[in-house]
Order: C-alpha cells, then structure tokens, then sequence
C-alpha cells in the first residue's frame, strides 16, 4: 500500500542519489551521512516519531547511535534528533515517515557493499548496515506498517519523508 502509492517518490530520490554519486569519495558520503542526519532530525521535529509509534523506539534510537558513530568515524560530531510531541493521532503519520526511515535501511545494506567496495573496507557502514546486522528490522517495521488505519495520513507523511530527504540530498524538491 505505502510502497505502490510513494513508488515515483521513491524512484525520485533514487535517481537523484544515484547521479549525486556519493561513494566517490569519504567527503561526499560524510555529506550523504550528513544529509541523512539533518533529514531525520527535521522529520522527527515535525513529526515526533518516537512518542506515536512507541514499539519503534528501539529501532529508531539504534538508528541514530550508528549514525552518529559513523559520522563521528568520519570527524563529524552528531547529536541525535530529538522529537517533538505527537498524538496518538498522528501514529499512522509517524508510521509513514518511519516507512521512509526504514525503508532507507532496507536498501542500505546494498548501498552498505558500495561504500566497502569504492572506499575501502575501513569505511564507516554501521548506520548503512543495520538492516544486514538485524535482519528482523525490516519484518518489525512491515508488522508496524501492516497496523495503519489512515492510509492517506501515512502516505501523506511518507511523501513528505521523501521530499524532506531529497531536500536535503540534492537540493529543495522540484
């Protein structure tokens, strides 16, 4: 459902990140990490992830710490985002943009092998990773997924997930 209806968001953002090229070098994949940070931290402002989705909680904050260690790898000092209050309900839009977030990480794992491959095995992965290292996460997040009772709130908010994503990848969203 949040798949088929975000599907042209999603080939976007991919497109977009495949000719930002940013394995080509430690400084564009710090800016990619960077860029993945700001995004996080801006939808989790907006949204309040954390607060609405409470079974997510452990996934969310295993996020950020890999996040941050792998920017910190990469001599960027990362706090993590903090959320803002949310309703109970805004679930099934926190739900969207966690669609989003979890769906980054699913992908992450091939994006995980091309960093290894173009810039060495030393490479910070962690945050890449998760999905490879845990692989129940992405079954945790589609049992979330499988519970949204306002499909247009969560396909609302997952749009907006991607645009806040490509904003902060390549640009402001055209």
């Amino acid at each position: 459902m949040l798949r088929e209806a975000t599907a042209d968001d999603h080939a976007r953002l991919d497109a977009a990140v495949g000719e930002l090229d940013p394995f080509r070098s430690l400084d564009a994949y710090r800016d990619f990490l960077g860029a993945h940070l700001a995004a996080r931290r801006q939808l989790r402002t907006e949204f309040g992830t954390l607060a609405a989705v409470a079974d997510a909680v452990d996934d969310t904050l295993e996020s950020d710490r890999t996040l941050a260690l792998d920017l910190a790898a990469l001599g960027v000092e990362a706090t993590p985002a903090l959320d803002a209050p949310a309703s109970a309900e805004q679930r099934d839009a926190c739900l969207g943009v966690s669609y989003v977030f979890e769906g980054s990480l699913l992908g992450g794992k091939f994006l995980a092998a091309a960093v290894r491959d173009r810039l060495g095995s030393e490479a910070p992965v962690s945050y890449l990773d998760q999905a490879a290292v845990d692989p129940d996460r992405w079954p945790r997040a589609v049992a979330r997924l499988d519970a949204i009772d306002d499909l247009d709130a969560a396909v609302s908010a997952a749009r907006r997930g991607f645009d806040v994503h490509f904003d902060h990848l390549v640009g402001p969203a055209r």
